[in-house]
């Protein structure tokens, strides 16, 4: 018996990708074209010579006794992708609210296709779908001067090129407001949890004293900054991929190591973020009380007996968020220590390193291949510049045919994405990674 899960019988797929199992060990044709069987007898399987549009094709099997079973299967072939948005025909409107509204007039685009909006800034995403007269609209979160870029994608999956919408007006000066610790203050501590916000346009890196922070929204955090005893120097850096800086420097006193250290496992994730807590006593006293508040609102949320006893919390929103100890020995004295526990949105995270990408793009296809390197790791900037040039005049042409991304895997400092191409008919996968660098600021390491 042949089960085939892809396609399904009258489906619509963009490629006749053909993925199944036999119930026994066997060969397979499809219209006569022999297929690769796995050891556990699943398929996977490309026919790229199918036409467009409606198509019936027959799967036999056969065992190894040379029985065969027959399998019909009918499905609409759409490989051909929507045309790229007329940006002529698109208006963004003034923020207002903080949102803005994006419209396209009838004829845009064809009735029933997806338009995805992101913004390059914050990595937001809203969908909308086209129209009987092919217009669309939708609202997404946006400043001045933010960078939209817009995607159409059609039921059966094909993307066309992205285009880049531009939001009137200038994009905030490049700044930072430090909010913890405040400055001339006294830490308790051998290390402090440094955080914030920032204004700008979009991937801008932040490091404290070297140390890269993590950017969440409009705000930042950096936590683990070593204090020497005494008089300490913070530098806070805010850096846009071109090169643009800002500084705050703050000074902060420490008065030595904390009696108890409060231990986090993770304190960098994605949420739902788990992180597992427990503190190092270094008081000599006999603790009796341990109080946790995981986001410093004042509510004490984990209260233990047990020094040595561990306490899991799970940061369900994206945000930086301050953890908080105090422990009480039996003779009612008090200590305390916090940690920095910082939680990043992944859907935001895909659509600002996915937003680099077609940035890119859209300066590569203006020609301006200068521009364009400042997403890339000064490193490669060389290699990636004779590549771009080498097209020549058909450069646009390569560009609005480079392929779609698809599904990001992050780590803290990497990322990586699938970029799908078409190369006679077939989707071929190529990986698109992205590195972190030690100005906190994202860009393309290879692709």
């Amino acid at each position: 018996m042949i089960t085939l899960t892809t396609p399904q019988e009258g489906g619509l797929v963009n490629y006749a990708t053909f993925i199944g199992q036999l119930d026994e060990p066997g060969t397979l044709t499809i219209d006569g074209n022999p297929m690769s069987v796995k050891a556990d007898n699943s398929f996977n399987a490309i026919l790229s010579a199918l036409p467009q549009g409606q198509n019936t094709v027959q799967l036999i099997a056969t065992d190894l006794a040379g029985n065969s079973t027959l399998l019909d299967r009918s499905f609409m072939l759409d490989s051909v992708p929507p045309a790229s948005p007329d940006t002529t025909l698109i208006g963004v409107g003034t923020p207002a609210g903080g949102t803005v509204t994006v419209s396209a007039q009838a004829g845009s685009a064809t009735e029933g296709d997806t338009v995805t909006l992101t913004n390059s800034r914050t990595g937001e995403s809203v969908q909308t779908t086209v129209a009987v007269d092919g217009s669309y609209s939708a609202a997404i979160g946006a400043q001045d001067g933010d960078v939209i870029v817009i995607l159409i994608t059609d039921p059966a999956g094909n993307t066309a090129a992205s285009r880049i919408l531009q939001v009137a007006g200038t994009p905030p000066v490049l700044g930072l407001t430090v909010t913890a610790p405040l400055n001339g203050s006294t830490i308790a501590d051998d290390r402090v949890g440094v955080g914030g916000t920032f204004q700008g346009a979009a991937n801008i890196g932040i490091t404290v004293n070297g140390v890269t922070a993590q950017t969440i929204g409009n705000t930042f955090c950096a936590g683990d900054i070593a204090l020497n005893t005494g008089p300490n120097t913070l530098d806070i850096t805010a850096k846009l991929p071109d090169g643009t800086t800002t500084t705050q420097t703050l000074s902060v006193n420490s008065s030595g190591t904390s009696l108890i250290t409060l231990e986090a496992d993770a304190e960098r994730g994605f949420a739902p973020h788990t992180v597992t807590f427990g503190i190092t006593d270094n008081t000599q006293a006999t603790l009796t009380s341990i109080e946790y508040d995981f986001d410093s609102d004042g509510t004490i949320d984990a209260t233990l007996a047990d020094p040595a006893a561990t306490v899991q919390h799970v940061y369900t929103a994206p945000g930086c968020y301050t953890a908080m100890v105090t422990a009480t020995d039996a003779l009612s004295g008090s200590y305390s220590s916090s940690q920095t526990i910082s939680v990043t949105d992944v859907q935001g995270a895909d659509g600002q390193l996915a937003s680099i990408f077609y940035n890119m793009l859209s300066r590569i296809r203006a020609g301006d291949i200068s521009g364009a390197m400042t997403a890339v790791d000064p490193d490669r900037v060389d290699h990636f510049t004779t590549f771009f040039n080498n097209f020549g005049p058909d450069l646009p042409v390569f560009v609005d045919n480079i392929g779609r991304l698809e599904g990001g895997a992050f780590g803290e400092d990497i990322a990586r994405f699938v970029l799908i191409r078409d190369v006679h008919g077939k989707p071929v996968s190529f990986f698109l990674y992205f590195t972190k660098g030690d100005d906190g600021v994202w860009r393309i390491e290879e692709m």
